[in-house]
């Protein structure tokens, strides 16, 4: 197996991982708010994620891409509300999470353009 592919492979698992913790918070956000639980606010947040699924689960590499571009909306969120004055814990992992899944995700990008494209080094 070529080095790239390897490195695809890792990639692609890390940003799957950093994918599914950002879900995961924020699901607890959503559940832990103390103006209680918003139906409306949850799809808003977790539709755009969704509608990128299809092409994360086919690997395909502009999903990756469009993944990044995504992950810079959800950046500005996070640092938004890592600035409030009522900034907590999870806001700080909300900038964590997002800057370490939009890098991830960028170099699954480039990864799978040249496994896709057959490019070797």
């Amino acid at each position: 197996m070529s080095s790239i592919k390897q490195l695809f492979i890792r990639y692609r698992r890390l940003t799957h991982c950093f994918l599914a913790a950002l879900i995961a918070l924020i699901l607890y956000w959503n559940f832990a708010r103390p103006s209680g639980f918003n139906v409306v606010l949850l799809v808003a947040q977790l539709l755009p994620l969704a509608a990128l699924a299809p092409g994360l689960y086919s690997q395909y590499y502009r999903a990756y891409s469009w993944l990044c571009f995504v992950m810079l909306l959800y950046f500005v969120l996070a640092v938004m509300g890592a600035f409030a004055s009522t900034a907590s814990l999870v806001d700080y992992l909300f900038v964590l999470l997002s800057t370490a899944l939009f890098i991830s995700s960028m170099m699954c990008s480039r990864y799978a353009q040249r496994v896709q494209k057959n490019i070797t080094d």
